[in-house]
């Protein structure tokens, strides 16, 4: 059977083909995470037992974008401490808590190492130094 004779001109079938690939490329760009590929740091200090995922440091494939993301409801806040070229940079807060989203920071230096943290108060919980790849 061809096109044709189902009902399906060559216009139609090209217009879907298009109208498929619009929604494909609206659902990457409203993705929550981001688009490019990225190193994940998690930690794991929370709970009751001390070892399940508070939240997660990540780190652009080329090392330029970084972010903080809580993943668990607790009352404590994930920091990830930057260091570029060997030298402490600042840190990212998720801005919203565990809530959907992450804290995100940007420059033009590529983060060499990282330390994720989840603190609450002057007391922090954080995982041993990551060397970015």
């Amino acid at each position: 059977m061809n096109c044709s004779s189902s009902g399906f001109s060559s216009r139609k079938m090209l217009a879907l083909m298009v109208a498929s690939f619009v929604v494909a490329l609206a659902v990457v760009a409203l993705s929550p995470q981001p688009a490019m590929a990225y190193q994940k740091f998690p930690l794991h200090r929370c709970g009751d037992t001390g070892k399940e995922e508070c939240g997660y440091g990540s780190v652009s494939t080329n090392g330029k974008k970084s972010w903080a993301c809580d993943t668990r409801k607790d009352g404590r806040a994930l920091k990830v401490r930057i260091w570029r070229d060997g030298k402490y940079s600042g840190e990212i807060t998720d801005p919203n808590g565990a809530k959907q989203g992450c804290g995100m920071h940007e420059s033009t230096d590529k983060v060499s190492h990282l330390k994720v943290c989840s603190t609450k108060g002057t007391s922090s919980r954080c995982k041993r130094f990551y060397v970015v790849d």
